[in-house]
């Protein structure tokens, strides 16, 4: 400890010799400054040096050198050394001290770097040794003792100086709280209220695009442990609001990936109302400005939200549907064309889940609201993708007639439904080879259909078997009137009287 304190001493002096030119002193200083902290890395080898000892003495005096030898940059520097060569056990155990002997130091040392090395060396330790933290939360809560520093250091060095470096000490704050608490929400959005209160008081002029990419950092580190509780940090989207528009959508897009990636059920309207707050730079903007494969997989991951609607009933699940879609639409066609069809897929699932918990009559009408939204939604694209309009109109008549409800007006859904389909097929396809798979499908379907009263069934056969003959291509006429000899022997449909 002797030898530390000479050293030290003398190391400072060097730097005061004014004989020498500044430039040259600094570097010569900085190639002893090893030697000066190679004592306090033999120190911590010494077996010797138990918790205990360091507790009561080795910490101590190293503190009370560092406060008296008055100069800034062996303050950084030894503080710095303390960080690094002891167990980071001994900090935890003595963190409170340590922060202490910090605060002491002169007002020019820059303790946001000391913190910020501190809290990433504790957090990378945390991470495998959370039941370490919980003992010690017992003796003293660390989150609350780190708190009260981080917050000493924003009141005493104010908020005007380094602004970077206030963002970046609430970085790596946020990052040792997640690994030291992973599951305590409100330590996060305590973090970001004090990142909000530095942001808020700044000119716009200081908010320079390096330290607006360190803000992104801090929206986006709680993503990966918190998933779907980033809907509940209130400072989340104020401090969004701060960020250019292509920085809103990069932390939109990370949102949604940790969404997915960990496949957590919207189970209430009020989350999904959230939601869609924190990923509205993905629903609206101009697309013409964005990159067409990267727009295409933004809006894809953002047609899967509908998977992960799970309600507690039904009702709410048609509301969470609607709602979504209202949402989805302020971005226009360009993007309703990737979420429309996950929404009438959602829809027809709906229909068939329903069947059990609701009384007929009820069931019927709740049915013709599902049916009658799911018409609407395909409709608004069939300009657009007129081939998979055609496969959601038909796959709607099957979900209803899986449904198995028999009456006019389960017919005349069904009846809809097709024709629809017809229709797409007549005025919106010109390829040959499509309009011969559509056809295929649409006999497929009306093969499976059992819900049709004798003339509904005889119309629409009439037609399938005009379009057949209306082929271009004198093998795809045969081939698929062949095809449409299938339903007349399907076994669904023999028992109508007219066949």
């Amino acid at each position: 400890m002797q030898n530390l304190s000479e050293m030290n001493y003398l190391w400072i002096r060097l730097f005061n010799n004014t004989a020498k030119p500044r430039a040259q002193r600094e570097a010569e200083r900085n190639e002893l400054n090893m030697l000066v902290g190679e004592n306090i890395v033999r120190m911590s080898s010494l077996e010797e040096v138990t918790l205990e000892l360091y507790k009561s003495a080795v910490l101590p005096q190293l503190l009370d050198q560092i406060q008296k030898c008055k100069d800034v940059l062996s303050q950084q520097y030894l503080t710095d050394c303390i960080i690094q060569v002891f167990p980071d056990d001994y900090h935890l155990h003595t963190l409170e001290k340590f922060l202490d002997g910090c605060s002491k130091l002169e007002p020019e040392a820059d303790v946001k770097t000391i913190l910020i090395s501190l809290m990433e060396r504790l957090a990378n330790y945390a991470a495998g040794q959370l039941e370490v933290i919980e003992a010690l939360d017992k003796e003293s809560d660390i989150f609350t003792v780190m708190k009260r520093y981080v917050d000493r250091v924003l009141e005493e060095q104010g908020t005007a100086t380094d602004l970077q470096k206030l963002v970046e000490l609430q970085v790596a704050f946020i990052r040792f709280s997640i690994k030291c608490y992973p599951d305590k929400i409100n330590n996060v959005n305590s973090i970001l209220e004090t990142a909000a209160n530095i942001i808020k008081v700044q000119p716009s002029k200081n908010l320079t695009t390096p330290l607006l990419r360190t803000l992104v950092s801090l929206l986006t580190i709680p993503l990966e442990s918190l998933s779907l509780s980033v809907l509940n940090l209130s400072n989340f989207p104020v401090l969004m609001e701060y960020l250019h528009p292509d920085m809103k959508k990069d932390v939109a897009k990370q949102i949604l990936a940790a969404l997915i990636s960990t496949k957590k059920k919207l189970q209430s309207l009020d989350t999904i109302a959230k939601l869609l707050v924190f990923i509205a730079p993905l629903l609206e903007g101009v697309v013409d400005q964005e990159d067409q494969y990267e727009f295409e997989t933004v809006q894809t991951g953002v047609a899967k939200i509908v998977q992960l609607l799970e309600l507690p009933s039904h009702e709410d699940e048609l509301k969470a549907i609607i709602k979504l879609h209202e949402a989805f639409a302020k971005g226009g066609l360009p993007r309703t064309r990737f979420s429309i069809p996950s929404l009438v897929w959602a829809l027809y699932r709906l229909s068939t889940t329903c069947l059990r918990s609701m009384e007929e009559e009820e069931l019927l009408a709740f049915l013709s609201k599902v049916f009658e939204l799911g018409y609407q939604l395909v409709e608004g694209i069939c300009g657009i993708v007129p081939q998979e309009c055609i496969r959601l109109y038909l796959n709607g008549a099957l979900a209803l007639n899986c449904t198995g409800i028999e009456g006019k007006e389960a017919e005349k859904i069904i009846v809809q439904y097709l024709t629809k389909a017809f229709a797409i097929y007549q005025e919106e396809l010109a390829d040959t080879n499509l309009k011969l798979r559509a056809l295929t499908l649409i006999i497929g379907t009306l093969e499976r259909i059992t819900l049709l009263s004798s003339d509904s069934f005889d119309l629409l056969t009439k037609r399938v078997i005009q379009f057949c003959t209306r082929n271009l291509r004198k093998q795809d006429q045969c081939k698929s009137i062949l095809i449409c000899s299938h339903i007349f022997a399907s076994d669904s449909q023999v028992k109508l009287p007219n066949l």
